[in-house]
């Protein structure tokens, strides 16, 4: 059943979840096929033995509501005092007792915190311009373009197993905040003949390889303003 305010939540995956993990910890599951389970839910082993970290997912890097869901989790289920933001926008709990992560999971739902598809490889957190909504240069407001792709790709038959995670970014100008070059698709706001649309850039990394990312479209009409973010 989906979370009627968050389209990545879904309970049936604490369910899978769940299962998995008992299994797991009873010895009937092959340590190979859990690892694809709780990947998919952002769950990471530590080096320390039975310990993880739990990565939840912001598209856009959006958490002021979820706040005091981040805090209660952090005080309920780690030893440690504080979360990490990383380079994608998203928040990263540590030190979370492997048995806990599936309830974990559930509590985090209860403050509208996703964590589906936030490890392996799949379509990873997409992130924006850290003033996305607010920045006076901006030719459009990318945040509610960023929701609708990112539930459009979240549990898509596609998309849960790639080759390698796929990272996509929205700037809201030409300055490019959000680094597109540096990106699988960088998605930024543009204008031509004063109609709003989009420049799209492909094939853009970094890691032991870092490639500058190519022209892929020069302009993509902007088919109609979003109004509402959810």
């Amino acid at each position: 059943m989906a979370n009627l305010n968050n389209a990545m939540i879904n309970v049936q995956d604490f369910d899978h979840y769940e299962q998995a993990l008992q299994s797991f910890l009873d010895g009937c599951l092959d340590p190979n096929r859990f690892l694809h389970t709780r990947l998919n839910l952002g769950v990471y082993t530590q080096k320390q033995e039975g310990m993880c970290m739990v990565r939840a997912k912001l598209p856009g890097g959006r958490s002021a509501r979820q706040l005091e869901g981040f805090a209660y989790c952090l005080e309920k289920y780690s030893i440690m005092n504080d979360v990490q933001i990383t380079t994608r926008q998203d928040i990263q709990f540590h030190y979370i007792p492997l048995k806990d992560t599936a309830e974990l999971q559930r509590d985090l739902a209860k403050f509208d915190i996703a964590t589906r598809e936030a490890g392996g490889n799949t379509v990873r957190n997409i992130t924006a311009c850290q003033l996305a909504g607010v920045c006076p240069a901006e030719n459009t407001n990318v945040q509610p373009y960023i929701q609708l792709v990112a539930e459009y790709f979240v549990r898509h038959p596609l998309t849960q197993s790639l080759p390698r995670k796929f990272k996509i970014t929205f700037s809201g100008c030409y300055h490019d905040c959000a680094q597109g070059k540096v990106h699988d698709l960088g998605i930024i706001a543009t204008t031509y003949n004063n109609q709003p649309g989009f420049k799209l850039l492909a094939g853009g990394g970094l890691g032991a390889k870092p490639k500058t990312a190519i022209v892929l479209k020069e302009f993509i009409h902007e088919m109609g303003k979003i109004s509402t973010f959810r």
